[in-house]
């Protein structure tokens, strides 16, 4: 359309200056000046349009193409569409630029995003989700430097994804590829945010914890955490029960503390709880039991064995205040009869009344 425009534009501009220098030029050979010429014409004659009317609409003609490029070059021809590649880099590069200008220290792998950077993070999920694409892009930034300020931010967006290939790459990265805890660590971590994982990512997960590779306890446990619950089949589930049980006896209580999550989330039926309920009134370590308190109490399985487990933590008043509260918090889920609200009340009551 821009091309059409300058075309006409120029198309008027040659008429108009064809039109003056054939009236100059005939002017100049018939020895009159135009100032006579124009003296002997009768005003009642019409002159041809040929010569005035079509000349001034010619011009007329120029100074409204005029304003339509001018208006043109002002407000430009409507942009193409943008997108989702056009989107993915702009926030990329603009992520880059505000990570680089940050003071925000490089904490434990543990550590998440920054919650200033969510907007950008959404952003680039949105993006993904119309190029999906677009993943191999972010992975590949992510491989790059995966400890770091960028690699916590795109493992965020990765970890939602959750598309297999996000998968196989984070585990290659833990299992495989990297030789540094730090990085294994951020390819484990990326996993154990994922709200499921596929039956291969389980099986190399089992595989990994079954071969007592691990030394240090950091990567035992994000090695459990990686652990999401997965489509699976009776015989999956045993495998899993048979090596979350080991691990819940482990002598280091935080990786019994991971451990009795998981069995918890990946319980089918109330029997699987058993262990978990034991822990939760046995475990020496009072953050392992939080843990498995927390964990009946996110329960689907509101069975009376729970209910009862949450009783005794909350009449035990040997236990801390902040878990007893837990406790009862979580029997609010339940049904309770009169005597019961009774009693949770009187228990309010007084845990709030012991000091810390």
């Amino acid at each position: 359309m821009a091309l059409k425009q300058r075309l006409l534009v120029r198309s008027l501009i040659a008429a108009t200056i064809f039109t003056t220098c054939y009236i100059g030029f005939n002017s100049f050979f018939s020895g009159e000046d135009l100032t006579d010429i124009n003296n002997k014409i009768p005003n009642d004659i019409e002159l041809p349009k040929t010569v005035t009317d079509q000349t001034f609409e010619l011009n007329n003609g120029v100074d409204d193409q005029k304003r339509i490029i001018q208006s043109t070059a002002k407000n430009e021809l409507p942009n193409k569409p943008v997108t989702a590649n056009d989107i993915f880099e702009e926030v990329l590069v603009e992520l880059k630029s505000k990570l680089k200008s940050s003071n925000e220290p490089l904490r434990h792998p543990i550590m998440g995003p920054n919650k200033a950077n969510e907007s950008l993070r959404t952003q680039l999920l949105l993006a993904m989700e119309q190029e999906p694409d677009l993943v191999d892009d972010l992975l590949v930034e992510f491989l790059n430097a995966p400890n770091s300020l960028l690699g916590r931010e795109l493992s965020s967006v990765l970890s939602q994804s959750a598309q297999p290939k996000v998968q196989q790459a984070a585990l290659d990265l833990a299992f495989d590829f990297s030789l540094l805890d730090e990085e294994r660590a951020a390819g484990l971590i990326m996993v154990s945010n994922m709200k499921q994982i596929d039956g291969r990512t389980r099986d190399r997960i089992l595989e990994h914890i079954d071969s007592r590779s691990e030394l240090t306890s950091d990567m035992q446990q994000f090695s459990l955490m990686a652990l999401k619950p997965a489509p699976s089949s009776e015989e999956d589930y045993t495998r899993v029960h048979a090596t979350l049980s080991r691990t819940m006896l482990a002598e280091d209580g935080d990786v019994r503390r991971h451990s009795v999550y998981q069995m918890a989330q990946w319980a089918t039926k109330d029997s699987d709880l058993v262990p978990v309920r034991e822990i939760a009134l046995n475990d020496p370590d009072i953050n392992t039991r939080a843990r498995a308190i927390m964990s009946i109490a996110d329960s689907k399985m509101k069975s009376k064995n729970n209910r009862q487990v949450l009783w005794l933590v909350a009449n035990n008043s040997g236990e801390p205040p902040a878990l007893r509260t837990y406790a009862l918090k979580s029997l609010s889920s339940y049904t309770l009869s009169s005597d019961e609200l009774a009693n949770l009340k009187v228990l309010k009551s007084q845990i709030a009344a012991k000091p810390n």
